[in-house]
């Protein structure tokens, strides 16, 4: 996954079919290494230093509700987001959303998604 990519997204700069395209092979290898019982790696190219508050998790949150990202790719993204040094969050609320996507102990809901977009109390009276 390209840094800038997921940070255009993030902004509202790309659309998420546009990232989607990006890296659905990625998504995929990892997935498909996971299910072949190895350790499936998550890719994300450095960046700039990116800030990253509730108003772009809740944007990830509307794409993965509204089916513009797959479900199977939320898992990937909080991972890169987590694991990359060139992003950081400025709340303690997009840390708890972050790792509940990355959870991968069972398929994410509609209403596990629902329960998330609620953590983080109120995105849209965030600025970016």
């Amino acid at each position: 996954m390209q840094h800038q990519s997921l940070r255009a997204f993030l902004s509202g700069e790309m659309k998420p079919q546009a990232l989607w395209l990006e890296i659905e092979p990625e998504v995929a290898a990892s997935a498909a290494a996971v299910t072949n019982g190895r350790t499936g790696h998550v890719i994300i190219t450095d960046g700039v230093p990116t800030s990253i508050c509730c108003v772009h998790i809740d944007r990830l949150l509307q794409a993965l509700e509204s089916g513009a990202l797959p479900l199977s790719s939320a898992a990937y993204i909080a991972d890169a987001l987590i694991f990359s040094d060139d992003f950081d969050w400025e709340e303690d609320a997009v840390a708890d959303v972050l790792f509940g996507l990355s959870d991968e102990s069972g398929p994410l809901s509609p209403a596990d998604l629902a329960a998330l977009r609620q953590r983080l109390g109120g995105a849209s009276a965030h600025r970016q």
